[in-house]
């Protein structure tokens, strides 16, 4: 990690928000996100570097336009409350996405149970979820 992406990393605060993109299939009927928004895609196996972006970087539009679908809808969480349930946030840049960081730590069904408890839904997919 060079000066620069150190002093990034140094920048991201307990009050810093996430933004986690989720399939539609992980929002709930009342309006809150299920555990496998942190799971690897199509398993139940908990994902140990999880992308999300730093908000600071990217706008909500930002992160959802990467995956150009309507089936995809945006989570918020507050890294202090990542980091008090025990997982770390680290800044992970690229020269595609300056904002991406990783919440790493994350082993069992029950860590991704927490963190989607601390999600707040920030963006509803567009695709109807009614008929499920």
């Amino acid at each position: 990690m060079n000066k620069e992406q150190e002093n990034d990393a140094d920048q991201i605060h307990d009050d810093d928000l996430l933004y986690r993109r989720f399939h539609y299939t992980s929002l709930r009927r009342d309006g809150r996100i299920t555990s496998a928004a942190y799971m690897r895609p199509k398993t139940r196996t908990p994902d140990p570097e999880i992308s999300v972006n730093v908000a600071s970087k990217a706008t909500p539009e930002e992160t959802l336009a990467v995956v150009a679908k309507e089936c995809f809808g945006l989570a918020v969480l507050k890294v202090g409350d990542v980091r008090r349930l025990g997982f770390t946030v680290h800044y992970d840049p690229s020269k595609r996405n300056k904002a991406h960081c990783l919440i790493e730590g994350v082993e069992t069904e029950m860590d991704c149970f927490h963190l989607a408890e601390i999600s707040q839904v920030h963006t509803i997919p567009s695709r109807d979820i009614s008929s499920r």
